[in-house]
């Protein structure tokens, strides 16, 4: 592709690495029997995961739809950042991107109110849930907002904070491999500190790709 950020490739194969990981995390829960679903995961998670499964099968309801919630806010969060299916079906890019922060608002509330009512490591976890979450519900707004006035350059980097947030949670799953697997940590100081570690780093990283990119998109936006 002419004129491409060098940065591009990097981008994509990370956000495909996170999708990878979050979209079977969510889904084999009900793919899978639940011993197989354990005996996959467990290499990577050790003891957390029957653990965190025996805790989440309190809320089975809450569970299912944030979890299928969240694959359907992966699937419709790509196709909004693809460029060929903005161009090619814009009629329905825009009623996708209302359905995605809808999506937003929902897993945003039911990821603060999930980290209340089943948090795995206490209170130290509900604590950068809620701040991120908040964050995440704000983003939203924000997004849904600069939209509906057309500000579509502010637009388009409120989306992508959003959607660092949103696949934060595979990045929480990348660290916590790492930590439960190579440091000393407990599981509960594994869970504190892939929270506030895994959401960071992609706020850092979307934040960059912003300010790299943003040159280009003011043009782009101009052009338009």
């Amino acid at each position: 592709m002419k004129n491409q950020h060098s940065l591009l490739p990097v981008v994509r194969t990370w956000t495909i690495v996170l999708t990878s990981i979050i979209v079977p995390a969510a889904l084999f829960r009900y793919l899978l029997p639940h011993d197989w679903h354990v005996w996959l995961f467990k290499p990577f998670y050790g003891d957390y995961i029957p653990a965190q499964t025996d805790i989440l099968a309190s809320i089975p309801v809450q569970e299912f739809l944030h979890r299928l919630g969240g694959v359907a806010y992966i699937v419709i969060g790509l196709l909004q950042f693809s460029k060929s299916f903005r161009k090619r079906k814009p009629k329905l890019h825009r009623n996708l991107g209302k359905a995605f922060l809808l999506l937003s608002l929902a897993l945003g509330i039911g990821g603060i109110v999930m980290s209340i009512i089943v948090p795995a490591a206490g209170l130290q976890e509900t604590v950068p849930t809620v701040l991120f979450a908040g964050l995440f519900i704000f983003f939203t707004l924000k997004a849904y907002q600069t939209a509906r006035q057309k500000r579509f350059l502010e637009h388009r980097e409120w989306v992508i904070r959003n959607f660092a947030l949103g696949i934060g949670v595979a990045t929480i799953r990348v660290y916590a491999a790492i930590f439960i697997n190579f440091s000393p940590l407990t599981i509960e100081e594994v869970v504190i500190t892939t929270f506030w570690l895994g959401w960071t780093t992609n706020m850092i990283l979307a934040e960059a790709w912003i300010h790299v990119t943003r040159p280009k998109a003011r043009k782009r936006v101009k052009a338009s």
